[in-house]
């Protein structure tokens, strides 16, 4: 059985991937067969201990990541934040039967998904069914996001009027074509103006009535 769970080669991405870090190669096979069990169709690979995990999850890229807490060269309070960082949308979830629910609550704290205790690894099967549904719907809603995005810029791209853009301090992050083409030869030139207001205290309003008395100095020119 645990054959099925060694390191390999990636495949083409057909199949959910779960990437398993476990010290103990009996536990790994227990956990495995609890998961195939409840998700047949998942492809499961085992790094023994988690001193590799980070190049693990570079290299082969799941879905899901199943770790231990106690391994050799593995602080997990340490690579949690790491993943999290690195990997926002990836699920982590924490399988190990030697800690209680203060250190479950800290790992989640720290970044976990979720925390599943060994003696209870029938629950896992569906915990992961779970996340591996929940990461892809926050997938789905990242890439509308972005496509909306891409297409907000490219209207303001298009538009024949100057826009500025503003975060909430009132701060400016963007300027389209036209309103560089108004009061700035460069991003860099209109922003550092905008921004020497800014620090005098100006808000998004103030701008934009600067910048429509710029545009009736470009008319009457």
């Amino acid at each position: 059985m645990l054959e099925a769970l060694a390191p390999g080669r990636p495949s083409p991405r057909q199949r959910p991937r779960a990437l398993l870090a476990d010290d103990s190669a009996q536990d790994a096979e227990v956990l495995s067969l609890a998961l195939q069990r409840h998700l047949q169709g998942l492809e499961l690979r085992w790094t023994e201990g988690g001193d590799q995990l980070m190049e693990q999850i570079e290299d082969w890229q799941p879905d899901i990541v199943l770790t231990d807490v106690h391994m050799p060269r593995f602080d997990i309070f340490s690579t949690l934040p790491q993943i999290r960082q690195r990997w926002p949308l990836l699920p982590v979830v924490v399988v190990s039967g030697l800690v209680g629910d203060e250190v479950a609550v800290q790992l989640i704290k720290a970044g976990a998904s979720d925390f599943v205790a060994k003696p209870g690894a029938l629950r896992l099967g569906r915990v992961v069914e779970r996340e591996l549904r929940d990461v892809q719907e926050r997938r789905e809603r990242a890439a509308l996001a972005q496509r909306l995005q891409d297409l907000f810029q490219r209207v303001l791209d298009h538009l024949p009027v100057g826009v500025w853009v503003c975060n909430e301090a009132g701060e400016v992050v963007y300027g389209n074509p036209a309103a560089l083409g108004l009061w700035g030869r460069d991003a860099g030139d209109a922003l550092a103006r905008f921004g020497r207001h800014q620090s005098a205290g100006c808000s998004p309003e103030r701008i934009e009535i600067e910048a429509t008395e710029d545009q009736r100095k470009v008319a009457l020119s």
